[in-house]
């Protein structure tokens, strides 16, 4: 594997979770970091990241972007820049890692596909899902087919409202809160069963947090996928201050010959239980926890660059079935989602998904 230099741009959101990672890779090195706005410190992450603290900090990610040239370059900014920064950082050649979403409008995620495919880089979002010991068991469990034809999928998403910066209270800022936390539930969703969504219809709305209005503290979906089979999605903000956890996550699976349980918050990796036909239910052994950015790393220091095809197709995907959610729940009907960014998508586009 190749020497890496890797870029920061921005200072928010969940950059900890990938500079733990490059972390413990000898190969990569943080050549600098970067704001979006004047206010941005990179000092918590140069306390806490031995190689965040040897990098060189730029005024501007615009200068660093030129004189540093990254190889790659991880961004965590306000929602609404994510998407202008990936573009810039993609123009330039850098293989991405962003917070997400990749965008909070339709268009800025589509003028960042296009820049991606010129420039032949690769790029994900941080959503770390498929990590998850118990989101890899349940997968393993689904796609085995010991729970037959899926038919019914819930999932839950609940958070605490905790503090939130003012410009969650901007829709033009934050973009809504099924972008922000909804997007999670999708993933899992995908990661668990890779079901496609054909239709969604949503409602939203903010009943306890008027003083941000354009935060949603609560959501809910309600998604037909494609085969046959539906899910429901609940999104809140509400989870009380005294619980036990910030968040209390779970997916229930129901199919035509069992059903499987995965909360993601019970116990430190979580639980998976299963019951299968008339058998007592049982918990499913949990696998290892991935590490999906040191394998994107690992993957372009070895020239394979290529290979994460699918996977910066799957960022893509799940962006953009994100903002046809929310577009559902502003527009109060149902929502037909077409194949964009999909693997059927990439295939009669000319491109290989892989």
């Amino acid at each position: 594997m190749k020497r890496i230099c890797v870029g920061v741009i921005g200072a928010w959101g969940h950059l900890g979770a990938v500079l733990e990672q490059i972390e413990l890779m000898p190969a990569v090195e943080i050549s600098g970091l970067a704001g979006v706005f004047p206010e941005d410190r990179h000092d918590q992450l140069q306390q806490a990241y031995t190689k965040a603290a040897q990098a060189k900090v730029y005024s501007t990610y615009q200068e660093m972007l030129q004189s540093n040239r990254p190889d790659v370059v991880v961004i965590g900014t306000r929602l609404d820049q994510i998407g202008v920064a990936a573009c810039a950082a993609a123009q330039a050649g850098c293989h991405l890692i962003c917070e997400k979403p990749l965008a909070i409008e339709v268009s800025t995620l589509a003028r960042l596909w296009t820049t991606v495919q010129a420039r032949a880089v690769a790029c994900i979002t941080m959503l770390a899902n498929g990590d998850r010991p118990v989101i890899r068991a349940a997968a393993q469990m689904v796609r085995s087919g010991d729970l037959g034809t899926v038919a019914v999928v819930n999932v839950r998403k609940s958070y605490r409202w905790g503090e939130r910066p003012e410009w969650f209270g901007r829709r033009d800022l934050y973009g809504g809160t099924i972008p922000w936390i909804g997007i999670h539930a999708l993933d899992i969703l995908w990661q668990v069963t890779g079901k496609q969504v054909v239709t969604v219809a949503a409602r939203q709305g903010n009943l306890a947090h008027p003083e941000l209005p354009g935060c949603e503290d609560y959501a809910a979906m309600l998604l037909e996928l494609e085969g046959g089979g539906v899910c429901t999605i609940s999104v809140d903000f509400l989870r009380p201050a005294g619980a036990p956890t910030h968040g209390d996550d779970w997916i229930r699976v129901i199919g035509s010959r069992g059903q499987l349980e995965a909360y993601l918050d019970r116990g430190p990796n979580g639980t998976c239980h299963v019951i299968l036909g008339g058998t007592a239910g049982q918990d499913v052994k949990l696998p290892e926890a991935g590490h999906v950015f040191q394998r994107f790393l690992q993957t372009i220091g070895t020239g394979k660059a290529g290979e994460l095809q699918a996977d910066t197709a799957e960022a893509f995907r799940t962006t953009y079935l994100s903002l046809q959610t929310r577009r559902a729940a502003e527009q109060g009907g149902i929502c037909n989602i077409d194949d964009r960014y999909s693997p059927a998508w990439m295939r009669s586009s000319g491109q290989r998904p892989g």
